[in-house]
């Protein structure tokens, strides 16, 4: 959990990450944001999110001599029920679950620019952006509710993949 002596972070803030826990309207299976329940509620997030989705789309991988974006390199990566898709198929799937989940989350409802949030909530998962030494972002649970949340994902990813504490 961030170390802070904030108690509320507005909803305009470039160095918070704002969530809610939720469904997706669409079913994702390569695109990573897609699998995750965490749906942006504020612009800042919104516009994190799609910047993020756009650079790891930009890196190009080397798979059996097809060259495809990172999202297809990670979605059939990270999900097994997908890695013996044939490529074509896969490089298709992922075009159409990356132009479902951009139009989702530009039609997202978003919390007023002028909103503070009470870290001490339970209603939205809340990062804290912080930039490593090689200038890049990672998020670091900013309230007891994210980092809770995040052990208890941990934990179904670990039981998912009979890996043990």
């Amino acid at each position: 959990m961030v170390d802070t002596e904030r108690y509320t972070v507005k909803c305009d803030d470039i160095d918070y990450a704002i969530y809610t826990v939720s469904n997706w309207k669409n079913d994702y299976k390569i695109n990573l944001i897609g699998t995750s329940k965490e749906i942006p509620v504020t612009k800042v997030t919104r516009e994190h999110v799609l910047f993020s989705l756009e650079q790891i789309r930009k890196s190009e991988f080397d798979i059996n001599g097809t060259k495809v974006n990172g999202l297809v390199a990670l979605g059939r990566q990270l999900n097994p029920e997908i890695q013996e898709m044939p490529l074509d198929e896969l490089i298709s799937l992922e075009e159409k679950e990356y132009k479902n989940i951009t139009e989702e989350i530009l039609e997202l409802p978003m919390l007023p620019e002028d909103e503070e949030i009470d870290l001490s909530t339970e209603d939205y998962l809340i990062y804290k952006l912080v930039k490593d030494e090689h200038s890049i972002t990672s998020p670091k649970p900013a309230n007891k509710f994210t980092l809770d949340y995040h052990m208890s994902e941990i934990k179904k990813l670990q039981k998912q993949n009979n890996i043990s504490d």
